[in-house]
């Protein structure tokens, strides 16, 4: 993708830049245009002429290509820095935003991001364990250590051992 100041590895040129100015320009100029674009794109250089449509149309691309260059820097940047904490959401802590805090999706997705730092996708939050057992009382995630911790949350319902001489099973 491109970027401001630094060599380029990929450039994108999209049709609708080309379909905007064409009317505009001749095949000469367009053929220009292209050259500048790709230039640009791949190196960083910008194609500078006395040909005012043409700068025009060069300035107004070159615009584009920076905007769509500094989105996609931005978001695989927070993608790679934050995918180590995005990848270990707490499945205990999901299930307890959910259910003690009363949290929605979007509201927890925005907290967790505040305190990472990270952009999180909700696609995240939404294959948690924790999020896809929001409404199950006794989520299966939960193992023998984790016990303790759940049945100290106020949503979490308690089932008690029947021990009795007519009663063949415990609960």
């Amino acid at each position: 993708m491109v970027g401001v100041s630094m060599a380029k590895q990929d450039v994108l040129i999209k049709k609708d830049w080309l379909d905007d100015v064409e009317a505009l320009l001749d095949g000469t100029q367009m053929e220009k245009l292209c050259y500048g674009l790709v230039i640009y794109g791949l190196y960083g250089d910008k194609l500078e002429t006395d040909d005012k449509m043409l700068q025009m149309g060069l300035n107004l691309i070159y615009s584009q290509m920076d905007k769509m260059g500094a989105t996609y820097s931005r978001n695989r940047a927070a993608s790679e820095l934050g995918a180590e904490k995005r990848a270990k959401l707490d499945p205990i802590r999901i299930w307890k935003l959910y259910n003690e805090e009363n949290l929605s999706g979007a509201e927890i997705i925005k907290l967790l991001e505040e305190e990472s730092g990270c952009r999180i996708a909700p696609s995240t939050l939404y294959s948690n364990k924790g999020w896809q057992q929001r409404d199950n009382r006794h989520p299966d995630f939960m193992k023998t250590e984790n016990v303790e911790i759940l049945e100290n949350s106020e949503n979490y319902e308690k089932v008690e051992n029947v021990n009795s001489e007519n009663t063949k099973w415990e609960f």
